[in-house]
């Protein structure tokens, strides 16, 4: 992110002084800096605060990590205020945030835990992505959460997979399940199309029938 915002900067340099030159038009200059904001906002919102978020939330109440989770908290805290600050930014008197982004941020805890309320969801008939943009999460996250509920049988797979990539990993796994270690060997063993959080998630549906 530091190295994009260096860029950035440097870019909105060039156009500034190109606009002062009169070589460019003001409406350059509005049009990448809210492009900026709102890469900005919803990258930190979906790859580095609601992430975070959903791990407090799970380790929130963890013996010994008191310390940790109140420092935790407070990183929160200031990631919070920084998207919602995002929200605020002007150039002049043009408002640079994209309503269309706009999500609630906050770093309250809901009552109902993260991976609960996406496997609602999935229950009810959503899709992978469809929950991930319903939630304001990037789709890893969604397959973390319904990883959970693999590893307790709970998950329908033929709702995500279709039934050759299944019968490929089941042939693998059968074959192979006390040989590979680690999730890069099996991502190696594996065609090239085997995402590594549907690996994850496979593997926790068959390793309980070990």
């Amino acid at each position: 992110m530091t190295g994009i915002l260096d860029k950035f900067e440097k870019i909105i340099r060039q156009k500034t002084h190109k606009c002062i030159s009169g070589t460019e038009e003001w409406s350059e200059v509005e049009s990448k800096t809210k492009g900026a904001v709102n890469f900005f906002f919803k990258n930190v919102n979906e790859k580095v605060f609601l992430p975070l978020l959903d791990f407090y939330a799970e380790n929130k109440g963890s013996k010994g990590l008191k310390q940790y989770n109140e420092d935790f908290r407070v990183f929160l805290d200031d990631l919070e205020d920084y998207l919602n600050d995002l929200k605020k930014v002007y150039l002049l008197e043009t408002p640079l945030f994209n309503p269309e982004n706009e999500v609630k941020v906050t770093t309250k805890i809901a009552k109902v835990p993260s991976h609960i309320l996406t496997y609602q969801l999935f229950e009810d008939g959503k899709t992978i992505p469809e929950i991930a943009k319903e939630r304001g999460l990037v789709t890893e996250t969604i397959f973390g959460h319904l990883s959970k509920f693999a590893s307790q049988g709970l998950l329908d797979l033929s709702r995500i997979f279709d039934k050759e990539k299944i019968k490929t990993f089941e042939k693998e796994f059968k074959k192979n399940h006390d040989v590979h270690q680690s999730l890069n060997e099996w991502k190696n063993a594996l065609p090239k199309e085997f995402e590594f959080n549907e690996i994850r998630m496979l593997l926790n549906h068959y390793s309980r029938e070990k």
